[in-house]
Parts: structure tokens; C-alpha cells; sequence
């Protein structure tokens, strides 16, 4: 799938973002699982490789790559697991993950933890959600740019994106703002980023 000319990325984001929604909506129960096991299997040795003491990383909805297993894997490693959290409208923070039973539906519709305390202490590694991924580390994300802003101010954090290889497309429409990324994990593949920053 190719996505269309950069020039206009205001104007190509858009379709872009539906068109990816509608091919996700659209896969089969059974093969988004078992992506979804491949997608842990390269996620676990990646994230056991990079050692982090402190990961943050998103929520995942039903219809995302998912991350509960990596959450899991990551506490019982004895790492501290951060999750976002929506202030305002253009404010989130990584808070610390409370455990499953503690999460609420939050804005947009995402799990939220009920902190509102910004973790103040160095972050490894951010797992970041996305629409859509090229392999050079570029990313759609939803259009709100929580996760530029966020990464913008935490720019030593290793960035990992994740999501179904069908979701890497050859090129993305960006813009100035649109912050890279240095790995990708998909269910086929771990792809490194040469977007500048590795």
C-alpha cells in the first residue's frame, strides 16, 4: 500500500487515517491473533535486548497492535511500566501503571489511570500507537499530536513503534512537527529506523 505525496500533509492525512482504519476494522479475528503472537514473540526478545529500567507505553484499544502482554512481561522483569495519561486537550503525562483492575475509560475512549502525577525520573524507552508507520521511523498518528508534544519534550527516550506490518507503508505524508521514530516492531519484523536519530 502506498500512501499519497508528501506536499500536502494536512490534506493527505486525513484519507490516509480513514483508509487504515477501515483495512484495520476489516481484518479477521483470527489472524489479528495470531499477528498479535508473532508481534509479542519480537517485542519481548527487542524490549529484553535494550534492558530498560523504565518503559512507557501506550493502552492499546482493541483494534491496536496490543500491549497488555508486554505490560505483563515488563512488571514481572521488575521494570517500572508508565501509561499515559490525558490532562487537557493538548497535555498527556506517563503515569505510573496502577495494575489492570485500576484502569477507567478515560478520554477518547482509552484506558486511563487515575493519577494525575507526571513521573519525574529518566524514561528508557516509549512504545508509541499509530495508524500507520514507514520503515525510516515516520509515523500517522490519530491528528490530536499528544505524542509529538510528548516526545518532543523527552527527546532521550528510545522511541518504538508498534503495530501490524500491513500498517508500514512506503512513504507518509509529515510535517514539521511529526516527531521520528527509531525502531519498529511489527509481527514479521524489527525494523531500525533511519529517520536520523539512530
Amino acid at each position: 500500500m502506498h500512501s499519497p505525496s508528501p506536499a500536502d500533509p494536512a490534506g493527505a492525512k486525513h484519507p490516509l487515517r480513514e483508509a487504515i482504519r477501515r483495512q484495520r476494522g476489516q481484518v479477521p479475528a483470527a489472524q489479528r491473533l495470531a499477528a498479535q503472537r508473532h508481534l509479542d514473540t519480537l517485542l519481548t526478545q527487542f524490549i529484553a535486548a535494550l534492558r530498560p529500567a523504565c518503559v512507557f507505553c501506550y493502552l492499546a484499544t482493541d483494534s491496536e497492535a496490543g500491549t497488555r502482554s508486554l505490560i505483563d512481561e515488563l512488571i514481572s522483569a521488575g521494570t517500572t511500566v508508565l501509561v499515559p495519561r490525558l490532562i487537557d486537550r493538548t497535555t498527556m503525562i506517563a503515569t505510573a501503571f496502577p495494575g489492570w483492575s485500576a484502569l477507567r475509560s478515560g478520554a477518547l475512549g482509552i484506558l486511563s489511570p487515575p493519577s494525575t502525577v507526571a513521573h519525574e525520573g529518566p524514561i528508557d524507552a516509549v512504545v508509541v500507537p499509530g495508524l500507520a508507520f514507514s520503515a525510516r521511523g515516520a509515523r500517522l498518528g490519530y491528528g490530536a499530536g499528544y505524542y509529538d508534544r510528548w516526545l518532543a519534550g523527552h527527546p532521550a527516550a528510545v522511541r518504538l513503534g508498534l503495530c501490524f506490518d500491513y500498517q508500514v507503508l512506503q512513504d507518509l505524508p509529515t510535517a514539521a512537527h511529526d516527531e521520528p521514530l527509531d525502531y519498529l516492531v511489527t509481527d514479521r519484523r524489527l525494523y531500525v529506523c533511519t529517520s536520523g536519530r539512530t
